[in-house]
């Protein structure tokens, strides 16, 4: 199939995250499946320590088909400003960030953030590897949603992320807007 992005070295480096995470399906899907037997996965710890444990270093990341349609979807919409919870290794941050870039914006930004450091930082390593790291802002961990949502500014376009395998590994949170008229990264 061929790719939207028409971006050779993206594409590459996509591949290669999308193999990546394809190979962690089996344990994942296994390690979600086990919880729903067994009865450890309710409303009321979906996110417990053991959950945390056990993502803390997987990729977490939406399939390549719709990763591409969210590349689509921003493109079609125009969208210059992206806010995505739960960033990852930055597998669709990378997908929303082509797409700021190809809308050739003033001031076009991606809004992430992530919970584990380590992801964080292997996640910049692949903005900078693709060359879309002035299209990123991450933004620091916040305390609370709460907090997070009392700085919400109006008129940006907000796109929620659901995973692409199952809502049991939907990931949630808000980040901070960037400074205005900011490019970059922390």
């Amino acid at each position: 199939m061929t790719s939207p992005l028409n971006d050779p070295k993206l594409e590459a480096l996509l591949d290669r995250l999308h193999r990546q995470s394809d190979a962690e399906v089996d344990e994942t899907d296994a390690y979600f499946a086990r919880r729903e037997r067994d009865g450890s996965l309710t409303d009321e710890n979906f996110c417990d320590a053991d959950m945390h444990r056990f993502l803390s270093d997987k990729m977490v990341a939406l399939d390549r088909d719709k990763a591409e349609f969210c590349y689509l979807l921003c493109r079609s919409l125009g969208a210059t400003r992206i806010v995505e919870a739960g960033t990852s290794f930055g597998v669709s941050t990378l997908y929303l960030a082509a797409a700021v870039r190809d809308n050739q914006v003033d001031n076009g930004v991606v809004i992430g953030t992530e919970h584990e450091p380590h992801k964080a930082e292997i996640a910049a390593r692949n903005f900078a590897e693709a060359g879309l790291s002035k299209f990123i802002y991450r933004t620091p961990r916040r305390r609370s949603s709460a907090d997070a949502s009392e700085r919400w500014r109006p008129g940006g376009f907000h796109a929620g992320r659901h995973l692409g395998r199952g809502s049991a590994r939907t990931r949630a949170g808000l980040a901070e807007p960037a400074p205005r008229g900011h490019r970059g990264m922390r």
